[in-house]
């Protein structure tokens, strides 16, 4: 019983409409049972009463004899650990949904749509709760759920900003205000800084002491093995890191370059040490494949060298020889030429790849058979050289017409690009 009644004594003393009636200098006690003492004293004060179903207010009065003060009403029957509530001006009642265990405090039970505690301060109201509709836990701004959230957590995430308000995310380090900036007005993530504008993420390393150790980057990927647990095979193209093409839009300006990854220039030292090797990049092992070809050099200085290919199909259908025009560009140095069988060429043994002056520079009598090459192996004089005007590749029999079949050539070239002033 006393268990039962300690939560029910620590709220009535909250309330100012009795902690009022008791003097600073009065004593109060507390007492259970049947009826009131006979008599009281000076010294006895203010008694709250407890019995059955309600809570009696009783002061002494200067004639030693007891007069009622107030009485609140016990609704209910009440178990541990409830805590009481007032239910209107004179009633306390114990609330299921409300218990304290000595150590932990509950609040709702499964049943409940929402639950939830507003803090209200002087400048903003902040709600924290769970929403039944979406089963997640949440802090919002107001007093509101499911509005304006600050951060939502459910059984599968756990999510800042969730109602996309112009709400930003820092996480601070011991050295800084920002280890990870999320800039929700700009769509843009800032490591060690705010990302500047323009920049969707922004890494900045920042003047701080750091111990360098060999083979690991500012920026570090982990040579890990990736388990594949997908049911696609095969797969075109895997990779550690992969830059999609940004496409940059504007209705007339004009961009003067443009890069999916721009690097600024070799790595540096100060204050007196120094670098033996300096390099913009460096691939430490394996071949590096550019598609498209390889530029080097700087166009308003010294002009560029470009490492190209240019590449055509012809249909063998006819004939004794297939011309590709003009695969061959202008004001180029011609490194070679190759060829590969797409789909099976039928008439000829053979065939002979020249440049229409010399029927075999570039091979002579490969064979047709699908997936055949061709390469520097087969070139039958000095397949190297200059080409001042655009050149035809040409497709000759080493014997009887074409009836069926496509090969692919491939012109592999330097270009020379000279300076703007």
């Amino acid at each position: 019983m006393i268990k039962r009644l300690i939560p029910l004594l620590t709220i009535l003393l909250c309330f100012s409409a009795i902690s009022a009636q008791i003097s600073s200098r009065t004593a109060f006690r507390v007492r259970y049972g049947a009826s009131l003492p006979a008599t009281c004293n000076a010294t006895t004060g203010m008694v709250f009463f407890l019995n059955a179903g309600a809570i009696g207010l009783y002061s002494c009065t200067a004639t030693n004899t007891w007069a009622a003060a107030g009485a609140i009403s016990i609704s209910g029957t009440p178990v541990n650990n409830q805590i009481a509530i007032w239910t209107d001006a004179s009633t306390l009642e114990g609330d299921a949904d409300l218990t304290f265990s000595g150590t932990t405090l509950f609040l709702g039970n499964s049943e409940e749509e929402d639950i939830q505690i507003n803090l209200v301060g002087d400048a903003a109201t902040y709600a924290i709760g769970i929403e039944d509709a979406t089963d997640s836990f949440q802090v919002v701004l107001g007093s509101v759920l499911g509005t304006t959230e600050v951060v939502r957590a459910d059984a599968n995430f756990i999510i800042f900003n969730n109602d996309q308000q112009d709400l930003d995310f820092r996480v601070h380090s011991d050295i800084g205000q920002s280890a990870i900036a999320v800039d929700a007005n700009r769509h843009r993530i800032g490591l060690g800084s705010a990302a500047p504008l323009g920049a969707t993420v922004s890494i900045n390393t920042g003047a701080e002491n750091r111990s360098l150790v060999s083979g690991v980057g500012l920026f570090n990927i982990t040579a890990d093995t990736i388990v594949d647990t997908s049911a696609t095979d095969p797969i075109a193209l895997v990779a550690g890191m992969f830059l999609v093409i940004l496409t940059f839009t504007d209705a007339t300006k004009i961009y003067t370059a443009g890069a999916n990854l721009y690097i600024e220039g070799a790595a540096a030292v100060t204050g007196g040490a120094s670098m033996t090797n300096a390099y913009a990049q460096w691939n430490d092992a394996g071949l590096s494949r550019f598609d498209d070809g390889v530029q080097t050099g700087e166009p308003d200085v010294g002009g560029l060298l470009s490492v190209l290919f240019a590449t055509a199909t012809v249909t063998t259908s006819s004939g004794s020889s297939q011309t590709a025009s003009n695969l061959i560009p202008a004001g180029v140095f011609v490194i070679g030429v190759s060829t590969t069988v797409e789909t099976l060429v039928t008439g000829p043994a053979g065939y002979d790849v020249g440049d229409g002056t010399t029927v075999d520079l570039w091979g002579n009598s490969i064979l047709v058979a699908d997936g055949t090459t061709s390469d520097i192996t087969d070139f039958t004089a000095d397949g190297f050289g200059q080409y001042t005007a655009a050149n035809d590749v040409v497709i000759t029999t080493d014997g009887v017409d074409f009836t069926a079949g496509v090969i692919r050539i491939t012109v592999q070239y330097l270009g020379i690009t000279a300076g703007v002033d």
